[in-house]
């Protein structure tokens, strides 16, 4: 479907790049009004991260901390829009310091409350991912003064439109531990009462295809093999310095949607959450303002390299998005 073009001119707004991309689309400009041009309830997940509101700005176009809740309430309002009735919305978010203080911002605690409470999305759970090769930082109060330990965790955010949103714990089953296992092996088990108060059920000893995974994810971001970073060294141009490894959105893919169904990241960057969707068999667009970065979105589908810079994704003017 087009829309047709408005006789009034559009100011402030640059022309979206857009390429198709098996599955997905890739789009190129202000992901807000792009989000606007969208049909309603049409999307299954929106898995995105935002720039985080940092108090200099970054390559990739970070927002800084003063009044960044607002500035990203706008695009969730949108999301909320978008999602279908059983869709979710999970949003990673990094830590942030007080300007000048040792003291922890709670931007994403007053950004929880005002997703849960002014647009009635209940939070469903928080996940938190463990980088463990992350540098000590904030530097001043880590590595200087000696007062703070380093931040090596994110916390996702997990909310839905309704109480139950989609989601398939069967879908994302992880190995059992190597007690687990020799439990399941053994003759005997006491199903004595825990010190929680808890007492396993005799459906306890049971073996499933996996075992339950938990919210807390381990995952390290520093693979200097990655075809990704080899595509862009090899055509001269610049990786995105802030990916997550793709283990981060595949989790939630698979967890939240079935097979064909429609995954939205608004803050693409280089387009790993795309690359996840396009692995699992699902649909997926993905928008953001840096053509830069965005340019090297092919290196996450091991293309190969050329020798020349890679083509660059069309132009199309304000008000002619493609459904």
């Amino acid at each position: 479907m087009h829309h047709k073009k408005s006789s009034k001119k559009v100011k402030n707004i640059k022309p979206f790049l857009f390429k198709k991309c098996g599955r997905g689309e890739v789009w190129c400009g202000d992901s807000l009004q792009r989000m606007k041009t969208m049909h309603a309830e049409t999307i299954d997940l929106c898995f995105t991260s935002p720039p985080f509101p940092l108090h200099r700005k970054k390559s990739y176009g970070n927002e800084v901390s003063m009044g960044y809740e607002e500035w990203l309430f706008q695009f969730i309002k949108q999301i909320k829009r978008l999602l279908k009735p059983t869709g979710s919305l999970v949003i990673d978010l990094g830590c942030c310091w007080e300007k000048g203080r040792a003291v922890r911002s709670l931007y994403d605690m007053r950004l929880a409350l005002k997703i849960s409470e002014e647009l009635e999305m209940p939070m469903a759970q928080e996940f938190y991912w463990w980088n463990p090769s992350r540098l000590p930082t904030p530097a001043q109060w880590v590595t200087i003064e000696k007062i703070r330990l380093k931040d090596s965790v994110n916390k996702l955010m997990w909310f839905g439109k309704t109480d139950k949103p989609y989601a398939n714990n069967q879908s994302v089953l992880i190995p059992y531990s190597e007690n687990m296992e020799k439990l399941l092996d053994s003759r005997r088990y006491s199903r004595h009462m825990r010190p929680s108060g808890h007492k396993p059920s005799k459906a306890f000893k049971t073996r499933n295809a996996g075992a339950i995974a938990g919210n807390l994810m381990t995952l390290s971001n520093t693979n200097s093999a990655d075809p990704y970073l080899k595509y862009c060294r090899e055509n001269n141009l610049k990786p995105h310095p802030a990916r997550c490894p793709y283990e981060l959105p595949e989790f939630f893919i698979r967890f939240l949607t079935e097979e064909n169904g429609k995954v939205l990241d608004p803050f693409a960057g280089s387009c790993a959450t795309g690359f996840a969707a396009h692995k699992n068999k699902r649909r997926w667009i993905c928008i953001d303002k840096e053509e830069e970065f965005l340019n090297t979105f092919e290196g996450h589908f091991g293309l190969r390299s050329v020798k020349k810079t890679p083509q660059k994704i069309k132009r199309y003017s304000v008000g002619t998005y493609a459904e």
